[in-house]
């Protein structure tokens, strides 16, 4: 049986493995651009605490390694070499190397995600769709059941974007505290908005719309941080520019004590740009040094704003999923409503659902919505930010799509068979 403390080491090992991951192309630029030799630069951001999981120098020249992922593993077996020899080549190519791979993923990433968004819609729109016209009027039990497994199995799926996105476009978790005040609130409110619409309104889908309005204030605090993330991008590119222009030392130019501005920064190749120039300016302050992290820098800010402004396609795929998928059930549930009016006579294997069947369909339609809506919210995270925790952000909208559609549909539906 496992214990806490083994539980414990195995998340610590995957968040290592990840940071670890995300950090290869970041500390690969300041230990090029670093006027200090590679282990005295892995050692002093150790001793500052800039980043998590930087090996000791110990670990580093016995190669115990364990857990770090492999492209952080070279890259310190480079910074070793480089060290022994006095040679910052290596590293330089190792620099330009990955830059040329991230440039090259951006252009399969804009094709590979919309080919995911394509195949989600398979389990969120296609097979529901067939299922709702057909097996609903065969064995309704059976249709719903397999809508559920459905709806389930996309949430699942919308996690393998996550094996598509760039990791250096990753947008990073906000803090434990405020992620974990974030979702207490997001659960409390919830709960409260679904009692008020089930209980006292009486609505046709309480989940779908509860989860709806309980994330919209998450949703806003998510907007902003991501936008934060955003802007510290933007900010280490001016100050970088900043060295350049400037005469002076540049942290005495902003006010600011730099290890002030390296702590308060979360994003890890806006935090290492700023390292960058805290120790350009200590310990060398040559222009080409400052010149060389702009031209590396602007490379990889480029990169991130052109996946940004390429998967906002997204948005609209994710908007009209909501809507087909809401419009289809609500049309159904209309249909079968008009049926069992009539004394319609089931022949063969066709079989028209009686009330009671269709009350219980009713019932599982904001269940299947809920689900879909939390797939589709989750899909678009992974595909954007590449960061499950931020389908708060979209989940107002696909919650409220959902509910305006089907309300739309059902009274449509409800003219079309008076």
């Amino acid at each position: 049986m496992f214990s806490l403390y083994s539980v414990k080491k195995f998340f610590y090992n995957i968040s290592k493995w990840i940071t670890s991951e995300i950090l290869a192309i970041p500390l690969a630029l300041i230990l090029y651009t670093s006027p200090l030799s590679p282990l005295s630069t892995l050692n002093l951001l150790r001793q500052k605490g800039f980043f998590e999981y930087i090996p000791t120098i110990e670990a580093i020249r016995s190669n115990k390694l364990n857990f770090y992922s492999g492209r952080f593993r070279n890259l310190i077996k480079l910074a070793r070499f480089s060290h022994t020899y006095g040679e910052k080549g290596i590293i330089r190519q190792e620099i330009e190397r990955q830059l040329q791979k991230v440039e090259v993923e951006l252009e399969l990433a804009d094709y590979n995600l919309t080919q995911f968004y394509e195949f989600m819609s398979i389990f969120t729109t296609i097979f529901p769709s067939i299922i709702a016209s057909t097996l609903i009027f065969i064995d309704i039990s059976l249709a719903v059941s397999i809508m559920i497994l459905l709806a389930l199995a996309s949430n699942v799926a919308s996690f393998l974007s996550l094996v598509i996105f760039p990791m250096e476009a990753r947008i990073n978790n906000p803090n434990t505290k405020s992620l974990a005040r974030i979702f207490i609130l997001f659960g409390i409110l919830s709960t409260i908005f679904y009692i008020i619409s089930s209980a006292i309104l009486n609505l046709y889908l309480p989940a779908t719309l509860s989860l709806g309005i309980a994330a919209f204030l998450p949703s806003i605090v998510m907007f902003n941080y991501i936008q934060e993330e955003i802007k510290e991008l933007d900010e280490a590119m001016n100050r970088i520019r900043l060295a350049i222009s400037t005469p002076f030392n540049i942290f005495k130019h902003l006010g600011k004590m730099p290890k002030e501005i390296i702590l308060e920064t979360r994003n890890p190749i806006a935090k290492a740009a700023n390292i960058c120039i805290y120790l350009i300016s200590l310990y060398s302050g040559k222009k080409d040094a400052y010149m060389f992290l702009e031209s590396y820098y602007r490379r990889y800010l480029d990169f991130i704003k052109r996946l940004r402004d390429k998967t906002r396609v997204m948005l609209i795929y994710f908007l009209i999923e909501c809507t087909v998928i809401a419009s289809i059930h609500a049309f159904m549930f209309t249909a079968l409503e008009f049926m069992s009016k009539f004394d319609v006579l089931s022949s063969g294997i066709i079989k028209i659902p009686t009330h009671v069947e269709i009350m219980v369909y009713r019932k599982s339609i904001d269940l299947i919505l809920t689900l879909t809506s939390l797939a589709l919210s989750l899909t678009t995270a992974n595909s954007r930010e590449g960061n499950p925790v931020f389908f708060l952000l979209y989940l107002p909208f696909s919650s409220v799509a959902i509910t305006v559609a089907f309300y739309v549909a059902y009274f449509l539906g409800g003219t079309l068979f008076l």
